[in-house]
Order: structure tokens, then C-alpha cells, then sequence
């Protein structure tokens, strides 16, 4: 099995709290649940939540975004929701 980056990324920022990066776009990730802000503890569960339901590969197109915002908001960790 070969090494593959991961689209999502935990960055912390200069006040000491984390945000979770798309990388394929270098912004806060859109999943229907807040990205931003997050403690390291809120950002690392994020991160391994999205990484166990999220592809690799690259962005998926708009209409599949906005179905996985809705799906994501009826999954997510309750603290996130």
C-alpha cells in the first residue's frame, strides 16, 4: 500500500487554536459543521472523523458537497453539531 497524503489537515494558528484544512483548496474545511476555532482535542476528533469518511482524492463536485454537508450534519460528533 503506497503513502498518501491526506486531504485534511489539523494547522494551529497564533492564538493556540486549530483549524482543519482542506488541502486540496487551503481553506477551513466545508463539511455542514464548524471547522475553525477548535481546541486541539475538538480538531484532532474532527480530523479523524472526516479521514474515516472522506476520499482522498480530489474535491468532489458541488452537487456531492452539498449532499455530504447534509449527511455530515446528521453524523457528526454531537459537539460539533
Amino acid at each position: 500500500m503506497g503513502s498518501q497524503l491526506s486531504r485534511y489537515q489539523a494547522r494551529r494558528d497564533e492564538h493556540g487554536l486549530y483549524a482543519v484544512i482542506d488541502v486540496s483548496t487551503g481553506f477551513p474545511a466545508e463539511v455542514g459543521i464548524t471547522s475553525v476555532l477548535l481546541t486541539q482535542s475538538e480538531a484532532d476528533q474532527l480530523l479523524a472523523w472526516l479521514q474515516k469518511r472522506v476520499p482522498n482524492g480530489p474535491t468532489p463536485s458541488k452537487r456531492r458537497v452539498e449532499l455530504d454537508h447534509r449527511e455530515a450534519r446528521e453524523e457528526a460528533p454531537r459537539h460539533f453539531a
